[in-house]
């Protein structure tokens, strides 16, 4: 603390011994330039440069009474700040200083050199006093304009928050008057793809449950127009041909559960089942060999898909037609369904979830059976997958593993893939079309047992143990990868010679173990 204001008083004295010694130079300047005829031109310099800085005095004293200006002092002396009228009375002061100085000096036969030293100290206080006035006028105008800025937006935004608050007050009387929510819905730009919907699953399905309708072959024929769509992109039937297969499940479980109920009712249930996933068809899009998601609300597209069908106006009732496109709307919002709604809206969607849960329930089962049942053909598949892994870029481009003493390191995915696009198509269609996110895809398991079995696993590397699914984070020449199985160099070599010395004839790479990615 010492050395900081130590620091600053040599800054302080530098400064002025600076503008002293600039003052004299300029003042010595002046002298010697003077041709010696001008003799009177030294004081009248003097004596014009304290008339100027008077004036500016003067005018920054006239200042402090503009009205922000006198605002901004008031605010000041509320703060405990000092004032401007000290500024004045000193500067006043020091100006009477320097007129006395130059008068009792002043020389009628010439520049009077002995008289400078005293006359620029004069002036440089004379500068310090003036620029003390600035301060302040700047400060309190700037303090004052701050105030009345502050005031003329409080007094602008007490009215705007006012209309606002009336604006969202009329706002909930119109949507407490409103059957229909207030939320814009998906805008849809399409056209509903066709085919002819007799002989397929669903089309028998909906004859031998006798709900078969001029609106209902007209859904159907959404369906029969794209067979091969899936019912999710996660977990959830993620299968060419899975949004039928569920759509049919449903159907089947809520047959059963709707059985006693009316004939009315229990026909809407299962137009519902068939209606509730329509909007996928939109949702999920086909992109050359992948499918991608298009985070639409599929819901919101199933409700507009069905109200936009002429045979639904023609086929049910008003009442009917209200309550199945609001449970069709608002299926995965259930919350969000208006208060006014009919109370048909309300039975739809809890027989809905019921059946939805128990088909999902059965989708799930024999989804890991048919996961399951690929296991035997995984090590054929693995076999004819080995050769065409790209290990230390021997073939160039993106390395999908790396040799490293006895060990190879094989990135997750280039693994899997490789393996699965290596059974036959009949195979390939009983598994996920690509992995949920952020989880390994289900055959990975099945595939990691194979290698145990054929005693190509590593499973601990210097000490660190893979995590449960086998795999490691590893740093391989300073780049970090993700979800990486360790095999074993020797029994690949005693299996594929030949793919082993095309990767051991390039460099190998420096490895090293970061960690399982993860910790269940």
């Amino acid at each position: 603390m010492r050395y900081g204001i130590l620091l600053k008083k040599i800054k302080r004295a530098a400064f002025d011994c600076v503008f002293l010694l600039a003052i004299l130079a300029g003042l010595l300047t002046v002298v010697i330039a003077l041709p010696v005829e001008a003799d009177a031109a030294l004081p009248e310099f003097f004596d014009a440069e304290l008339r100027n800085s008077a004036e500016r005095a003067e005018f920054l004293n006239d200042g402090l009474q503009w009205m922000p200006v006198r605002l901004g002092t008031t605010v000041a002396r509320a703060l405990h700040l000092q004032e401007g009228g000290a500024a004045w009375a000193s500067y006043q002061a020091v100006h009477r200083d320097a007129m006395a100085t130059f008068s009792s000096r002043k020389s009628e036969h010439g520049p009077d050199l002995d008289f400078i030293p005293d006359l620029a100290r004069n002036f440089y206080q004379l500068w310090q006093a003036e620029n003390r006035l600035r301060w302040f006028f700047i400060r309190d105008t700037g303090l004052g304009l701050l105030v009345i800025g502050k005031g003329v937006m409080i007094a602008g935004w007490l009215p705007f928050s006012l209309w606002k608050k009336h604006r969202a007050k009329r706002s909930q009387i119109r949507r407490a008057s409103s059957r229909l929510a207030v939320t814009r819905d998906q805008h849809l730009d399409f056209s509903l793809p066709q085919a002819n919907p007799v002989g397929t699953r669903l089309y028998q399905q909906a004859q031998q449950k006798g709900f078969l309708s001029p609106l209902t072959e007209r859904i159907l024929a959404c369906f029969a127009a794209s067979p091969d769509h899936p019912a999710s992109l996660q977990d959830h039937l993620n299968l060419p041909g899975g949004l039928i297969e569920h759509t049919a499940r449903t159907i089947e479980a809520i047959a059963k559960l709707a059985e006693n109920r009316p004939d009315e009712e229990r026909t809407l249930s299962l137009l519902m089942a068939l209606c509730h996933d329509l909007g996928k068809l939109f949702a999920y899009e086909r992109m050359e060999t992948q499918w991608i998601d298009r985070r639409l609300a599929h819901d919101r597209l199933s409700a507009l898909m069905v109200a936009s069908l002429p045979e639904l106006y023609a086929g049910l009732s008003s009442t009917h037609r209200e309550a199945l496109i609001l449970a069709l709307r608002y299926y995965h919002n259930q919350e969000e369904l208006p208060t006014m709604a009919p109370p048909m809206s309300y039975t739809l969607l809890e027989i809905m979830h019921k059946a939805d849960a128990i088909a999902y329930e059965q989708e799930k089962q024999l989804g890991q059976q048919q996961v399951e049942g690929v296991k035997p053909f995984l090590w054929e598949a693995f076999c004819r997958a080995v050769p065409q892994l790209n290990i230390n870029r021997y073939r160039g481009g993106y390395p999908e593993g790396f040799t490293s003493g006895e060990m190879v390191f094989v990135l997750e995915h280039a693994l899997r893939e490789r393996t699965l696009n290596q059974l036959s198509e009949e195979l390939q269609q009983k598994l996920p079309i690509r992995r949920p996110s952020g989880r390994l895809h289900p055959a990975w398991p099945l595939l990691v047992d194979v290698l145990k079995e054929k005693n190509l696993l590593v499973e601990q590397v210097k000490g660190r143990k893979t995590n449960p699914s086998a795999l490691f984070n590893i740093t391989a020449s300073g780049t970090t990868y993700k979800c990486v199985v360790a095999l074993s160099l020797d029994v690949l070599a005693a299996l594929f010679p030949e793919a082993v010395a095309q990767w051991t004839q390039c460099p190998p790479y420096q490895v090293q173990i970061a960690g399982g990615r993860y910790g269940e």
